[in-house]
């Protein structure tokens, strides 16, 4: 078939069935493109006869005789979009331009609509290795093309959605060899990582290169650990911007295992920068909140025990010299009405005192937190009947101010917590140091605790405890079960602060 040669008349029957000696090999071509039966057809390069088969001519909705064995029945049906690239196909592999014969393109039908044609065709030599034959096939691939015309349709719409939301819909893939790319990256990416989804195609590092060094670690760590558990993915990192801004990063994909041991996440990263900044503030408004109800608590705690408790102890001296005073007069009535009174004030003492130490025990800035902390233990065994074992060095370190102070709030909110919820009867409360952070321990046997419970007031219990470490660089680590609870607090002693 080629529109340079001499065009046959319809072929005698004699003559198909010369053309077909060979009927093998065009099986063969069939079997080799996994297509099942195609309609075959054959070119003689030396008579210039061509051959349409049965199956050939009902792809396009014509019975065997109704379709001639011409060439021109070929060329006409030809979509005009299609006909010069695949004259042009049909040239070239007859002049050894092209190695293999196999294209595309649509064909009229019958009913008029346009059928798409993938068609394979091979030469018969002979014993000198001349061609004397072209053998072929047409597969009709009309469905097919549909349903890639369908998809592409499908995504074309995907990427319009995705190209209007704000950040980066993307595909990462991370292969065995450890090499990793993006093969799929909304055009969000250029605008926040200044990269093109073309550059990243195939090697992902340019968007790891814009990532703050000091997440790369934890970056990379966690997508090996969402790769080997085939996990949710989910972190936040930073980004430094072209001109040196740094935004935050928060990324949202779901992991699947391919056939060659690659994974493929399917995600979005959006920037939460502003978020941040106001999480941020909002941590700032918090901690200032609670160094003012620190100071607050302290000067409440020295006025009730340098003020009200010393004018307490006046009227309790007074009562004293009144009782001496009736007890010349023999008034029995007045004397128990005075030591009634006495007893009261006594006790009310007692409770300002204890009320005044709780808000803040003077000797956490006098002697520091490890003797505020063995004076607080007794008192509250002493209170509760709960014993509290201590274990820390004799001559602990003087810590800055502000990490005594959250240190001594952790116990604080512990035991109480033990007293309130774990029934347990004894406590174990732990400080050291070691490699530049001090470490807190407070655990009891009782009977635990949802971790997930939350406070009735925000900024109180294990959320409240959390964030005054936090704001010092230090964590909240706490475990609960059957067997009891164990809160532990580690923070960050600057050089030369312990």
């Amino acid at each position: 078939m080629t529109p340079t040669s001499p065009v046959a008349h319809a072929t005698p029957p004699s003559a198909d069935r010369r053309l077909w000696e060979n009927q093998g090999r065009l099986r063969q071509l069939i079997h080799a493109a996994d297509g099942g039966p195609g309609g075959l057809w054959a070119w003689d390069l030396v008579t210039n006869a061509v051959y349409f088969s049965p199956e050939w001519k009902q792809q396009l909705g014509y019975a065997d005789r109704e379709l001639p064995n011409l060439f021109e029945e070929w060329d006409r049906r030809l979509h005009p979009e299609d006909r010069e690239r695949t004259l042009a196909t049909v040239r070239d592999y007859r002049a050894g331009l092209r190695a293999f014969y196999d294209m595309e393109f649509r064909m009229r039908h019958r009913d008029g609509s346009w059928r798409w044609i993938f068609a394979r065709a091979d030469f018969l030599r002979d014993s000198t290795g001349q061609p004397v034959r072209m053998l072929g096939y047409h597969f009709d691939i009309t469905e097919r093309k549909q349903a890639e015309e369908a998809q592409a349709e499908a995504l074309g719409r995907l990427q319009k959605i995705a190209e209007s939301i704000p950040g980066v819909v993307y595909q990462y893939r991370l292969r065995p060899d450890g090499t990793a790319c993006f093969p799929y990256a909304s055009e969000g990416c250029r605008e926040m990582y200044g990269v093109g989804p073309e550059e990243v195609r195939e090697d992902a590092t340019k968007i790891f290169a814009r990532h703050h060094p000091d997440d790369l670690p934890g970056l990379v760590a966690s997508i090996e650990k969402s790769a080997r558990d085939l996990t949710p993915w989910r972190h936040e990192a930073r980004l430094i911007a072209d001109d040196g801004a740094v935004r935050w990063l928060e990324a949202n994909s779901l992991p699947e295992r391919e056939a060659d041991g690659s994974i493929l996440w399917h995600g979005y990263i959006a920037d939460v920068t502003e978020r941040k900044l106001a999480e941020d503030a909002l941590r700032n408004l918090s901690h200032r909140l609670v160094q003012a109800g620190d100071a607050e608590r302290r000067r409440i705690a020295r006025e009730l025990h340098d003020s009200t408790a010393q004018d307490l102890a006046a009227v309790l001296m007074n009562l004293a010299l009144l009782q001496d005073h009736l007890g010349k007069s023999n008034d029995l009535v007045a004397s128990q009405i005075i030591a009634d009174s006495a007893a009261l004030l006594e006790n009310s003492i007692h409770e300002l005192r204890t009320l005044a130490y709780r808000a803040h025990p003077p000797r956490l800035d006098d002697s520091g937190l490890a003797g505020a902390l063995r004076e607080y233990a007794s008192g509250f065994s002493q209170r509760t009947g709960i014993r509290v074992a201590v274990e820390m060095a004799d001559a602990f370190p003087r810590l800055p101010e502000p990490l005594e102070m959250a240190l001594f709030r952790v116990v604080q909110e512990s035991l109480a917590n033990v007293l309130r919820h774990s029934g347990s009867a004894t406590a174990l409360l732990r400080l050291a140091t070691t490699g530049g952070a001090v470490t807190l321990e407070i655990a009891d046997q009782g009977c635990g605790f949802a971790l997930d419970a939350r406070p009735p007031v925000p900024g109180i219990g294990i959320p409240g405890m959390r964030e005054r470490l936090q704001y010092c660089g230090g964590r909240l680590e706490v475990a609960s079960g059957s067997a009891g609870t164990t809160v532990r607090a580690v923070l960050p002693v600057p050089e030369g602060g312990a």
